[in-house]
């Protein structure tokens, strides 16, 4: 992966790795709920950084990104992204986005589509699962229980940390850091505990709620969508009905909603990511095709 650095929005920070490749048609990638670019993409990068100019944010409150003093709404992170790509002067791009990611992705082009060359979307739906349940203004109300305690939370930890005096205020030498080599694991699990716990929190009452039913068939542009065959969170049937409802083109991944994980994932999405700029991007150079993943007949 390569490294990161942050970019300003308002008053918001977003940490965001660049892939800088000259020519060829920029990609951005959008991480799914919990994860951050370098939990969900890290394993699939290399499929993907001889083809596309790669920028990959950290979406508010995810891995090192801020997470800012709004709530995390979805529109509110489509606005993010299309803020960090103007602040490094992107005028458009295609969107891929896993699970979060892809509903994010959706927003963008309801609320950016000048920016929008096309969208790839996989382990997504548009329509969350708490949309018409019985039971979900007794999950709501627990989610918002759950987003004030974080909040509160929040809020006296900032109090802490500025009444705090620091070492070198003392004299005091400062702590020493353990520089030993850390395992992928412990990365991972380092990179999870960067999240900000309300933020994540207030994200997946976002998702459970997305419903982007009513204006999901007025997406026009260039699509396919990567959908995982066994995934338990967005089945295969809504999956392949957001295809039909948006015209995508379909390939298919047999695994399950962690698919990102798997070692032949890489190909998948690249072959999907491949697919939309050769048929969005005029006058452009080709791109590669993949045996083995082409446009599954659904």
């Amino acid at each position: 992966m390569p490294v990161g650095r942050y970019v300003s929005v308002g008053e918001n920070r977003f940490f965001v790795r660049e892939h800088a490749n000259a020519g060829k048609p920029t990609l951005v990638l959008l991480h799914g709920l919990v994860a951050s670019t370098w939990l969900n993409w890290r394993l699939v990068f290399g499929a993907l950084k001889d083809d596309f100019h790669i920028i990959a944010p950290d979406l508010r409150g995810h891995g090192r990104s801020h997470p800012g003093r709004e709530a995390f709404t979805i529109e509110a992170a489509a606005d993010d992204v299309a803020g960090i790509l103007k602040a490094m002067q992107v005028e458009n791009a295609i969107f891929a986005g896993y699970s979060l990611g892809g509903a994010v992705a959706q927003l963008i082009w309801r609320r950016h589509p000048h920016i929008v060359d096309g969208l790839v979307f996989t382990a997504t739906g548009f329509s969350g699962s708490m949309t018409g349940s019985r039971d979900s203004q007794v999950v709501r109300t627990t989610m918002d229980a759950m987003v004030g305690s974080l909040r509160l939370m929040e809020m006296v930890r900032l109090l802490r940390r500025r009444m705090r005096v620091s070492r070198r205020a003392l004299g005091l030498p400062a702590k020493r850091r353990n520089k030993a080599p850390r395992s992928e694991r412990r990365l991972a699990v380092s990179e999870v505990r960067r999240n900000n716990m309300r933020a994540v929190c207030e994200a997946a009452r976002a998702i459970m709620y997305h419903d982007a039913s009513g204006w999901i068939d007025e997406i026009d542009t260039v699509s396919a969508v990567l959908a995982t065959t066994k995934d338990n969170i967005f089945s295969l049937d809504h999956q392949c009905e957001l295809a039909e409802r948006i015209g995508a083109r379909v390939f298919e991944f047999e695994s399950g909603h962690l698919a990102i994980q798997d070692e032949n994932y890489g190909k998948a999405i690249a072959a999907a990511c491949c697919n939309v700029a050769n048929r969005s991007l005029n006058n452009r150079p080709v791109l590669r095709s993949f045996k083995g993943f082409s446009p599954a007949v659904i």
